[in-house]
């Protein structure tokens, strides 16, 4: 479609017809010497001749909010957005959204405004910057929110037995070697997980080495049998396995002065729900801390203590200890160590227990541009001096490994696509605990 001359206003110009091509080079001379209301004059005449030019309406946009008008500048973009067709076109818009937001301390918008620009990158350079803002925009943020989506197909959902048969010690001796058929909703049943969790953040204060903030999330899956857990345990449903979790609490980071060790400290209130409705209250509280070891090595440490209280009445006081060290190799690749160690005590036999657990992991970084791969092997020792199916006690040995693969290139919104990839086994004293399974999900994981 050819265009027309243009009439520019006289504020812009001596009242004279321009070609399309001349008001454009004018509105960007306008824009470069911040004359703004001239400019959105010029622009309001260019959008008569095309009103889905899409650097017309952005320098509109500009030339508004230059002017102070925020809702219009904010209405002169979201329509660029919305007529644009190329994929530099919804880039330029999204980012004048954001732009104008955030001058407008709308930081949560110019977020999801970052997010929506993340779509539409072409290069490494322009998903750099995209990153930049976003983590700028955060920074300045007092609230953050962080979501995070899982689909995961299960041979063992249920956590069933692998064991055909089962025997108990803890019978008299005619019985204690006599063979038990395990009931089907026992076995492991195959299924879908599907889990959903939100975590918000709100900094109440923040200093130049400290920061205070409100915290609350919630957690919650459910399941969706396969046709053949159907068949073999009708009476087993996705919903009946199904588990919720909400929390509220406090969180305080800070660094000492002449140190560069991050501490941390949370405390917080939880509740746990389950498919008969609410379960366990629990309040726990974590300090930590994280240092440098070197340029390349960095350690991190803390303990946790957890009181909880089941709807059944019984109760159950959790100690932690855990440490993490990491390594950043030569090619960029992450060498990592970590341990945990965990006392519960509870009246509730299989609720009394000690664990260690210890995993190694090796992240290859982004392996291509469009592959990233990271491993972890863990390895996890758990006793109970007696359990309600044997109570001389009950020994666990958990071997676990999962692969992590992740696709830049299919990012939706800044998230990224993570296929996972894990097998754990479950050796214990008591038959009824053996388990295997084998766990393949699909997770969105923010780039920011």
């Amino acid at each position: 479609m050819t265009l027309g001359p243009v009439a520019v206003p006289p504020s812009a110009r001596a009242q004279e017809r321009i070609s399309v091509a001349e008001g454009r080079e004018l509105a960007a001379r306008l824009y470069s010497l911040r004359q703004f209301r001239a400019l959105r004059e010029v622009t309001r005449a260019l959008l008569q001749a095309d009103p889905e030019d899409i650097g017309i309406l952005i320098l509109l946009a500009r030339a508004e909010q230059g002017l102070g008008d925020t809702e219009a500048a904010d209405m002169a973009a979201t329509l660029a957005w919305q007529n644009a067709q190329t994929e530099s076109e919804k880039l330029a818009a999204a980012l004048t959204v954001a732009e104008i937001a955030t001058n407008a301390d709308r930081l949560t918008r110019a977020q999801f405004w970052l997010r929506r620009a993340a779509n539409h990158t072409r290069t490494p350079r322009e998903d750099a910057f995209v990153a930049r803002a976003f983590s700028q925009v955060r920074r300045a943020n007092p609230l953050s929110i962080k979501l995070d989506f899982g689909m995961s197909p299960s041979d063992n959902v249920n956590n069933g037995t692998s064991n055909e048969y089962v025997t108990f010690a803890f019978l008299p001796d005619a019985f204690s070697d006599l063979e038990w058929i395990v009931p089907p909703d026992e076995r492991p049943l195959s299924g879908i997980e599907l889990s959903l969790s939100a975590d918000l953040r709100y900094r109440l204060a923040q200093g130049a080495r400290s920061r205070t903030s409100l915290e609350a999330g919630v957690f919650g899956k459910t399941y969706i049998m396969s046709a053949e857990a159907r068949e073999d345990a009708p009476e087993v449903s996705g919903a009946a396995l199904s588990y919720g979790q909400a929390y509220l609490g406090l969180g305080r980071q800070w660094v000492p002065e002449g140190t560069q060790t991050t501490y941390s400290a949370s405390l917080r209130y939880i509740l746990e729900a389950d498919a008969d409705g609410l379960s366990a209250h629990r309040l726990s509280g974590d300090i930590g801390a994280q240092m440098p070891l070197s340029e390349t090595m960095t350690l991190s440490y803390g303990a946790g203590l957890e009181r909880a209280r089941y709807t059944t009445g019984e109760t159950a006081d959790r100690a932690t200890l855990r440490g993490h060290w990491a390594l950043d190799l030569a090619n960029e690749d992450v060498l990592s160590l970590s341990a945990r160690l965990v006392r519960s005590r509870s009246d509730a036999m299989d609720r009394d227990y000690r664990s260690a657990t210890v995993s190694l992991g090796y992240d290859f970084g982004q392996v291509t541009d469009a592959l990233s791969l990271s491993v972890v092997a863990e390895q996890r020792w758990q006793i109970h001096d007696a359990v309600s199916l044997d109570p001389s006690g009950r020994e666990d040995s958990q071997q676990s490994l999962k692969l992590s693969a992740g696709f830049p290139n299919m990012q939706v919104y800044g998230f990224e696509p993570v296929v996972t990839l894990r097998h754990q086994k479950t050796e214990s004293s008591v038959p009824s605990y053996d388990s295997v399974t084998t766990t393949m999900g699909l997770f969105l994981r923010s780039r920011f």
